[in-house]
């Protein structure tokens, strides 16, 4: 059975790899090539000049693998960031002590800011429908029974809209994406984009837990945060995309508001 040796210098030890390597891998202090096995792998730092020579077994430095392995988690994260969001903010709900929960369409997400919400969560994301706030609702109060108050946040239309029916590719998207891994519920989806992870695959290490982790860090910056202004993600409904609301003509706002009711009204039975 491979095990890992992890080879101390200054600032490096089997501490540095706490929540790295897989559980179920032997992790070792190394002391000399002699008890190291062909399967073996010695992990050691950028820093020791030490060089460990050996044909049989696998040297890794751990700075090379860690930018490695990061850079893909980051990957992964942003590529489906409203799924790791929403799965922080559950995990949280379930097991904390606050009184109110929101939820709802992308009028929670743009108008509420968690930031000023204290110890309070904000489930509400882009184009989540009546049934899946419904399935987050349901999972969080059958475990934390200490929730007071529970905000729906969406416009007059949201009680129309079935997210899994929408015909728009993008949109279709976050079910396969975000709700699907949330729930394992397709709800009306008959046809669904595959949701093609980019995580890397290793019998070492832990890349779900070192993701997690991530994921965990990230949830705290909020969903808005220096690095994701709100503004950015206004849907701009004029024809020059460049320009800020702030200076359309009145003109301008009116044809912004028609053109965006009109897209919302198509959902009214």
């Amino acid at each position: 059975m491979m095990r890992i040796f992890i080879k101390e210098f200054e600032g490096f030890s089997e501490k540095t790899m706490n929540g790295w390597i897989k559980k179920s891998v032997k992790i070792k202090k190394y002391t000399c090539l002699e008890e190291v096995g062909k399967e073996d792998i010695i992990i050691k730092t950028v820093n020791d000049p030490d060089e460990v020579v050996s044909i049989d077994n696998q040297v890794l430095i751990y700075e090379k693998v860690a930018s490695l392995i990061l850079n893909n988690i980051e990957e992964e994260y942003y590529s489906n960031r409203d799924y790791y969001f929403l799965s922080e903010a559950i995990d949280y709900a379930m097991t904390n002590d606050f009184n109110t929960l929101f939820t709802g369409s992308s009028y929670g997400l743009f108008g509420i800011a968690t930031e000023n919400i204290g110890r309070d969560v904000n489930l509400s994301m882009f184009s989540q429908d009546l049934y899946y706030s419904s399935k987050m609702i349901y999972k969080i109060c059958n475990t934390n029974r200490k929730i007071k108050n529970i905000v729906i946040c969406c416009g007059y239309y949201w009680f129309y809209s079935d997210l899994s029916k929408t015909d728009i590719n993008g949109e279709l998207q976050r079910v396969s994406k975000v709700y699907v891994p949330l729930f394992e519920d397709y709800h009306n989806a008959i046809l669904l984009y595959p949701n093609n992870s980019k995580l890397f695959k290793s019998e070492i290490f832990d890349i779900k837990n070192i993701m997690k982790a991530y994921s965990a860090r990230e949830y705290k910056k909020h969903y808005f945060n220096i690095d994701n202004i709100r503004r950015t993600y206004a849907t701009k409904e004029w024809k020059e995309p460049f320009k800020e609301w702030i200076n359309l003509s009145e003109e301008e706002m009116k044809e912004a508001g028609r053109i965006r009711a009109e897209r919302h009204n198509k959902s009214l039975r």
